[in-house]
This record gives structure tokens, C-alpha cells and sequence, in this order.
């Protein structure tokens, strides 16, 4: 059965390792970002081509231009959502291996020098004893934990942030897709009334 420092290490450490992967899964996320936005310009740019002059009296006129206008102001939201998502951020990392190492020695000493004055040592002359040793991976141990647990602390918050402003881009390119293909339906439908309109005139 594990041991309460054991739960704790292990709940520190796959944090942390949690918090590495979703940095991993938002920057993998990009690419659809990226097919959507074609998806999206490919759309836009038929309504683009067939967009007329605007006139105030005319639904269709003020319609597609409206549309035009949310969907750009969109693109804005998907773009600012994007920046705030691939925008670099300082991650926090465990302690590096050196500095780790060097620890250790600064522990070790520390333990000896606080064990070489118990009166164990005095009789015994082994300042280096199992119990000694043990104090000095209690110590390591507590290090990483801590290490390990505001690392993933640290990194949970800035993963949160970016996720937001991932969602913040993903609802506002679902919404500029929709609303540029009402621009291109409503291009459509003008188009083909003022055709039904031409081949009435002439029959």
C-alpha cells in the first residue's frame, strides 16, 4: 500500500505531466484553425466577388453588406483568440539536474554536519548512518514534490488562459463560417432573382 508522501509524488508528478501534454494538444489544435480559416476565405470570397454597391433600400443590399461586416469583425475575434493561444508564456519546470545534484551535496553535508553533533555519532564515529541517509532522500524527495507540484500549479494556470482564448477563437470561426455562408446564400438567391427577373422580362 502506498504511503502518503508515495499518493503525493505521484499526484505531483502526473500533474505535471498532464499540464506538458495540453501544452502539446492546443499547439496540434492549430492546423484546423488553419483549414478553417480556408474554408472560410473560399466562402467569403464568392460573396466578395458578387458584392455590389450599398444600397440603403434594398434587403438584400443590407444583408449581404451586414453580413460582411460581422464576418470580418469575426476574423478579428479569431485571429486576437489565435495570438492570446500560440503567444509564448514562461512554463515552469522542475529543477534542472545540475542544480538538483548540487543540492543533494549541500543536503548531505548539511544532514552529516547536523549528525556528526548527536551523541550517537560521538560513540559510534558514523556520522554517515542508515538514518542519515534516510533524512537525505526525505529531503531530495520533499524537493521534487515541491518542484513537481508548482510546476504543474504554474502551468495549469497558464494552459487555462490559452484554452480560453482557443474557445474564444473556435465560437467566433463557427460563427464567421456561418454567417459567411448567409452572406453567400443571400449572393446566391439576389443573383438568381435578378436572373428569374432578366428571363421574365425578355419572355
Amino acid at each position: 500500500m502506498s504511503t502518503p508522501t508515495e499518493l503525493v509524488e505521484q499526484y505531483a508528478t502526473d500533474g505535471f505531466k498532464r499540464q506538458l501534454e495540453q501544452e502539446e494538444n492546443i499547439v496540434r489544435s492549430l492546423p484546423s484553425f488553419a483549414a478553417s480559416l480556408a474554408l472560410l476565405g473560399t466562402v467569403f470570397g464568392y460573396a466578395g466577388r458578387n458584392l455590389e454597391p450599398f444600397q440603403v433600400g434594398c434587403m438584400p443590399s443590407v444583408l449581404v453588406w451586414g453580413f460582411a461586416g460581422a464576418t470580418l469583425v469575426l476574423v478579428g475575434l479569431v485571429v486576437i483568440g489565435l495570438l492570446g493561444a500560440v503567444w509564448p508564456r514562461q512554463y515552469l519546470y522542475p529543477i534542472e539536474e545540475e542544480a538538483f545534484a548540487a543540492y543533494a551535496t549541500a543536503m548531505e553535508r548539511q544532514i552529516t554536519a547536523t549528525a556528526a553533533q548527536n551523541p550517537v555519532y560521538l560513540e559510534t564515529g558514523d556520522p554517515m548512518g542508515p538514518a542519515v541517509e534516510e533524512s537525505v532522500t526525505k529531503a531530495l524527495r520533499e524537493r521534487l514534490i515541491k518542484e513537481y507540484a508548482e510546476s504543474a500549479t504554474w502551468n495549469r494556470r497558464i494552459n487555462g488562459r490559452r484554452q480560453r482564448s482557443r474557445s474564444l477563437a473556435l465560437i467566433c470561426l463557427l460563427l464567421a463560417i456561418a454567417v459567411a455562408i448567409l452572406a453567400g446564400g443571400t449572393t446566391f438567391a439576389r443573383d438568381h432573382m435578378k436572373l428569374g427577373a432578366a428571363c421574365h422580362a425578355i419572355q
